[in-house]
């Protein structure tokens, strides 16, 4: 799984896209990396802000700090070196059979102020800053500073007129005021993973659309690489409910690549809303107030991470069945982390919990899965069951995740989540823990 340096929220990274050194890589919210652009992040890395769009076919090299500031942008096929070969004879060129003993290597950071912008096919060479607002000409040559809100064109590029400053600056205030009131309502994100769900997801999105709630939610709709129409029928929903339903398309199933539910990578890592509830694209809520309940509990009740309800099963043949569980109950942290994964009584359709991306990135990436999500938030609070919801709906089918596979399998599969668990907690060092998760190996 790529894990970035830093990842804003609403990021959009097109598949075609290739990082190298991702670890290197601090991506702001709402910013747009086009497919087919390669960034190689070597050395001081690279650092993009906030609304910042690399266009397709660009190719951004680090080594000294190659930075974009929020609102910078570069168009169709920029090249943008902080590092280069020498070449006035002073080393080989590329050559790394003895490392960089035989290169002669220029490392000097590059820089794109506030709203600069960089036309297509231009190349930026190292130790360029290009100033605030500046516009860059088509197919230039960047090769020392630019000026603040300058037109420069050329190569090597230059100033050839000034450009006004004042409505730029008055169109960004405009629009981080309405993206504040927009993104400040949200105090809910639901996270929908989907695949081949035809047959199920308009249930799935209306049962989410029908929430009524004090408060705005997000609806995060994640489509793996369907190969039946769910993609088609997302796209319908979203033109209806743009300021609602964001949906996330691969191209490639994520989940046979990595053996990992996608959830924390994709949808988490977008959530804008400080509590999540989650529901698969086959199954249902039934309660039209649920997410007003729980947001309620865990506004009231900061001791609990994660609140839940009860749920139903509904066979391939429609017969609804209650689930072979004991009494639901409150959970203890500790009961959390030693949750007992028979008789499972908090399904993913039952689910809100904090939202602990913002402060806790890599344990939601590592806690990723519905068994061991139930385990991090045992280390962060309790669990409370609210009997006043209405059960939602799981849907048993052969298409079904974990319904369809043999006993075998998810014996396999369940003995090194085991194992993984046990891992991560003895890695936060708590004795206790360690000892309650040592008992499932």
């Amino acid at each position: 799984m790529t894990v970035f340096k830093r990842l804003g929220r609403n990021v959009t990274i097109f598949p075609e896209a290739q990082i190298v050194y991702p670890e290197n890589v601090s991506i702001g919210d709402e910013s747009m990396i086009d497919g087919h652009c390669f960034l190689y992040a070597a050395g001081e890395g690279i650092d993009i802000g906030r609304f910042c769009h690399v266009t397709v076919g660009s190719h951004l090299q680090s080594g000294g700090l190659l930075k974009m500031e929020d609102f910078s942008a570069c168009g169709a096929h920029c090249i943008i070196m902080a590092a280069s070969d020498n070449y006035l004879g002073e080393g080989f060129i590329g050559l790394k059979v003895f490392g960089d003993k035989y290169r002669k290597m220029d490392f000097r950071p590059v820089t794109l102020k506030r709203h600069a912008h960089v036309g297509a096919g231009t190349i930026i060479l190292p130790g360029v800053t290009i100033g605030e607002g500046c516009s860059v000409g088509a197919g230039s040559i960047v090769t020392r500073d630019l000026p603040p809100w300058t037109i420069c064109i050329g190569s090597p590029a230059r100033p050839v007129k000034e450009k006004p400053r004042e409505k730029q600056l008055a169109m960004e205030k405009e629009f981080l005021d309405e993206y504040e009131k927009r993104t400040r309502n949200i105090l809910v994100s639901v996270s929908c993973l989907t695949y081949n769900h035809e047959k199920f997801i308009e249930e799935a999105l209306d049962s989410f659309l029908a929430q009524k709630t004090d408060f705005g939610f997000e609806i995060i709709v994640h489509d793996d690489a369907s190969t039946d129409r769910t993609p088609d029928i997302i796209r319908e929903y979203t033109a209806r409910h743009p300021d609602i339903i964001r949906p996330i398309f691969q191209t490639e199933n994520q989940f046979s690549k990595t053996g990992v539910y996608p959830s924390a990578a994709f949808t988490f890592s977008q959530a804008r809303g400080r509590y999540i509830a989650e529901c698969d694209g086959d199954d249902y809520w039934t309660d039209p107030g649920k997410l007003q309940k729980q947001a309620d509990f865990l506004e009231a009740n900061p001791d609990f991470s994660m609140c839940f309800h009860t749920y139903k099963i509904l066979m391939e043949n429609g017969l609804m069945v209650e689930p072979s569980l004991a009494q639901p109950h409150d959970y203890s942290p500790d009961e959390l982390v030693a949750y007992q994964i028979n008789g499972y009584d908090i399904h993913t359709s039952t689910k809100m919990f904090r939202n602990l991306y913002p402060t806790h990135r890599q344990d939601m990436l590592d806690f990723c899965g519905d068994y061991a999500l139930t385990v991090l938030m045992g280390l962060h609070g309790k669990a409370k069951h609210l009997p006043d919801i209405a059960p939602s709906i799981y849907r048993k089918h052969p298409g079904n995740s974990w319904s369809g596979k043999p006993q075998a399998f998810i014996n396999a599969k369940m003995k090194a989540l085991h194992q993984r668990l046990y891992e991560l907690i003895k890695q936060k060092g708590n004795d206790r823990h360690i000892a309650l998760r040592r008992k499932f190996l």
